[in-house]
């Protein structure tokens, strides 16, 4: 008897103890919602909770959280990876109207920039040799709008230094917005390419030191900014030195990780600057093309992207003995990416770890994308009714997958076939979930 009475509330309480995140105000486009990796009906005015998937990479959805307004367009991901937006309420009612979309709204406001809320390590490193006096200016205005202006954000750790025939370590520490953006602007702008020499590998000399050192976040990014000409004075220990070859210095092997991005900045087209970037395994990009904030932004969002596990928080009711388990791989790069599993194993109540023999060992996911995996989890022949709990966790190459390991709670029942009890129990917790559901949306209809 305790064991429907304990079935009858989980059923009712479901939907009281739901607890939303978001409201979604609009949705335009193909816009398609997950809920526990289970596609859902989408409308406006609905509550959205933490965990939920979204799918808008043919559309937009304008989110409510608080009091604050957020946009989802162009990717699948979690409703808690949003774009802040400021709407005033006439904004609000043209796009509720229909007068503007969401997308237009967006772009009259020039949202180029992509939302951090990881502080980073990021490594400026500048030529100030007299090759590049030319378009010196230019490309500290460059660097001054696409990487400090748009990128930089409160508590990044800024390790600035310049190279001619010597280095010069200009900003070395945390830094604080707003007030640092002045200092760091009026620098730049004081800057003279005067240097009668460009010691490349005195700069890489410097580089090594200063990635060996404590730095405080485990996410880097190096900006080498170059014409790529080497010209070391007579008298530098690079003199005639092939800075290129191979472990030359302990950058070219300490940047090739994941806690690493290197964008080499090239000052002019198919310069020698193009040549570091293969040992220093980085992006080549060319100051020239005038790539803006936007496309830099890209980038780094790439850089900072990850592949999440997302797994069911609850199932509910289980009364077979094995169970289909529908798993989530979100990604959040801007570029496809594959993951190598090697192993999957779980735990049923903290018992011995048991291997999923069955699964794919590659995946690939499209840029903000998902992949769906169904995997079969077995059940001891001997499980009792009431609440259980299941760890499961997953090895990929090189660690790719975050939260790799999750618990997921259920509640274990037999099935009894001729339990009439049961049956009615069990058709007047529909009964009173269906009836909460009808209160709820004429609610939201009278708001």
């Amino acid at each position: 008897m305790k064991k429907y009475i304990l079935l009858f509330f989980i059923f009712i309480s479901l939907p009281i103890f739901s607890q939303s995140y978001a409201t979604l105000i609009k949705a335009e486009g193909d816009v398609i919602l997950y809920r526990n990796n289970v596609e859902i009906n989408i409308q406006d005015r609905m509550d959205l909770n933490e965990d939920d998937i979204i799918n808008t990479v043919s559309g937009t959805v304008l989110i409510k959280i608080l009091n604050e307004y957020a946009v989802i367009t162009g990717k699948t991901a979690k409703i808690i990876n949003n774009t802040k937006i400021n709407i005033r309420e006439e904004e609000l009612s043209q796009i509720l109207s229909g007068e503007i979309t969401v997308n237009q709204f967006i772009s009259l406001q020039s949202e180029a920039s992509i939302s951090r809320n990881l502080n980073m390590n990021l490594f400026i490193i500048l030529d100030v040799s007299t090759s590049i006096k030319d378009v010196f200016f230019e490309v500290i205005k460059y660097i001054d709008e696409n990487i400090i202006e748009s990128i930089i954000l409160d508590n990044d750790y800024v390790f600035l230094f310049t190279f001619g025939e010597y280095t010069d370590i200009k900003i070395n520490r945390k830094i604080s917005l707003p007030d640092d953006y002045s200092t760091i602007n009026e620098l730049l702008y004081s800057l003279v390419p005067d240097g009668e020499y460009t010691d490349i590998g005195l700069a890489l000399e410097t580089l090594d030191s200063a990635i060996a050192n404590k730095i405080p976040y485990g996410k880097s990014i190096i900006f080498f900014i170059t014409d790529g000409i080497n010209n070391p004075a007579p008298d530098s220990k690079y003199y005639g030195f092939d800075i290129y070859k191979e472990g030359s210095f302990n950058a070219y092997t300490q940047v090739k990780s994941e806690d690493f991005k290197v964008m080499l900045l090239s000052i002019g087209e198919e310069t020698a600057a193009k040549d570091l970037s293969e040992p220093l395994s980085g992006e080549y990009l060319e100051v020239s093309k005038e790539m803006n904030a936007g496309e830099v932004n890209n980038l780094i969002t790439d850089f900072l992207g990850a592949i999440e596990m997302i797994v069911p928080a609850d199932l509910g009711s289980i009364s077979a003995n094995e169970i289909e388990l529908k798993v989530s791989f979100l990604s959040s790069y801007e570029n496809a990416r594959g993951i190598k599993i090697s192993d999957i194993r779980y735990f049923i109540d903290d018992a011995e770890a048991v291997s999923v023999n069955d699964f794919n060992s590659v995946i690939s996911i499209k840029g903000n994308d998902l992949a769906m995996e169904m995997y079969t989890l077995i059940l001891p022949e001997d499980m009792e009714s009431g609440e259980h709990s299941i760890k499961i966790e997953v090895d990929s190459e090189n660690n790719v997958v975050t939260r790799p390991v999750q618990n997921i709670n259920f509640t274990y029942f037999i099935y009894v076939e001729h339990d009439m009890l049961f049956l009615l129990l069990l058709i007047t917790a529909l009964i009173c979930n269906l009836a909460y559901f009808v209160f709820a949306f004429f609610n939201i209809v009278k708001k």
